[in-house]
């Protein structure tokens, strides 16, 4: 019988092959740490005893580059294992040879080996890199900081490669390249992009392909569909959206108000503030069997345009719109009606019969629009019928639920998605 606490005789041999292979690997780790600390040490001529060093090692001149230079040499020749030391001297690898004793790029290399995670040494090879334009070399050093370190200005740097990759295609393999591993990069330079004042549309090469496998996070997301928005790429905006959400989407989105508002992208806008101000309160409310509906009451004062609204992009064809309303002590006379406005130069395509008063009772409104190659970005919003109204303002409640667009494919209505 085979003693349990005996291996067998194959699993021991793997067993000992295996750890003599650590044993080497850690032999090897230990050799390559040593000779780097005194490769360094020697070019700097800071080891106690130099005897051992080679003869082309030249002493730098004493103080040439100030005391914090001077204590920094003292530290490592103390202690030639100072990682943290070695990497605060890497700050004057930009200095003339003459005045550090060495090249500054051999200076580089050295620390990069005994300590090549520190944030001052990956910002030396950062610096090295991008003046040769070696984008292999910079993007990882790169991505290194701004996800290992979170440093800022890392990310702003890769912000302006994302840009400046919609016109070079080696930057741009080099960054998917980067971004197979991890993403984290990727968000925290679109998150700057505002900020740096810089063309998110140029960004989309990059940030279509992470967006396909799910590595764009949803704030990051959104603000890119907002930003393009801005840069009145509103195609652009609308197919990130698309891609966001990962599922058809009804031509308006949110139609019947029962989720939380996406504020400045494809869902519903609405004047906010102070009721006081805006001369309104707008509010998603419960309300039965229908759920959320959208709650406006009107205090009389003047009123914040736009009251409400919603950004579509549509292709071109004949559409029906309809929505659910109950209105209570609006004026008879005048009302709240739907608008459809191009985005582009603000047109009013369409608009609907005033809703007025209707008690407690709920009615319909619709109409049918056409929409032409020239305006398929469009804005629908629901306005006062008179502008009086909006300077002298309204009283009143109006409740909003189910509001559908259709598209009429030879005047029947065709159940598309988008």
């Amino acid at each position: 019988m085979p003693d349990p606490g005996r291996l067998p005789v194959g699993l021991s041999v793997s067993w000992r092959v295996a750890l003599a292979l650590c044993v080497l690997a850690a032999i090897a780790l230990t050799w390559l740490s040593v000779t780097a600390n005194l490769d360094f040490a020697c070019q700097n001529r800071q080891w106690p005893v130099v005897d051992g060093c080679p003869a082309s090692s030249s002493a730098s001149a004493p103080g040439a580059a100030g005391p914090e230079w001077d204590r920094l040499r003292e530290r490592v020749a103390n202690n030639p294992g100072d990682g943290l030391a070695m990497a605060d001297m890497v700050r004057y690898a930009g200095l003339p040879p003459e005045t550090i004793g060495m090249d500054g790029g051999r200076l580089i290399d050295l620390v990069s080996r005994v300590a090549p995670f520190r944030d001052e040494v990956l910002k030396q090879q950062v610096v090295r890199a991008l003046s040769r334009q070696d984008w292999a070399q910079a993007v990882p050093f790169l991505v290194q900081l701004a996800v290992r370190h979170g440093d800022a200005e890392a990310s702003r740097s890769l912000a302006r490669l994302m840009v400046l990759s919609s016109q070079d295609p080696a930057l741009l393999d080099v960054l998917r390249s980067a971004s197979q591993g991890n993403v984290d990069w990727v968000n925290r330079a679109l998150r700057v992009i505002p900020a740096e004042k810089l063309p998110m549309w140029a960004t989309l090469p990059l940030v279509v392909e992470v967006l396909q496998r799910d590595g764009i996070q949803s704030a990051t997301g959104l603000l890119v569909v907002r930003q393009l928005k801005a840069e009145a790429r509103w195609l652009d905006a609308h197919a990130v959206w698309l891609q966001l959400w990962k599922r058809p989407l009804d031509l308006i989105y949110n139609g019947g108000f029962d989720r939380e508002f996406v504020r400045d992208a494809f869902d519903w806008d609405l004047a906010e503030g102070d009721p006081a101000r805006v001369g309104a309160e707008v509010e998603r409310v419960g309300m039965g069997p229908r759920g959320q509906v959208l709650r406006i009451r009107f205090n009389g004062r003047p009123l914040r345009m736009p009251l409400l609204k919603h950004d579509l992009l549509l292709p071109a064809g004949v559409y029906h719109f309809e929505g659910d309303f109950r209105a209570r002590e609006l004026p008879s006379a005048q009302g709240l009606v739907w608008t459809f406005t191009c985005a582009q130069g603000g047109g009013e395509l369409a608009r609907s019969v005033a809703m007025q008063s209707t008690d407690s009772e709920w009615s319909r409104t619709s109409m049918e629009l056409t929409i032409g190659s020239d305006c398929q970005a469009l804005t629908l919003a629901l306005v006062p019928k008179s502008e009086a109204d909006v300077r002298g303002g309204l009283r009143g409640e109006l409740l909003l639920d189910r509001v559908v667009l259709t598209r009429l494919v030879g005047g029947i209505a065709a159940n598309v998605k988008r």
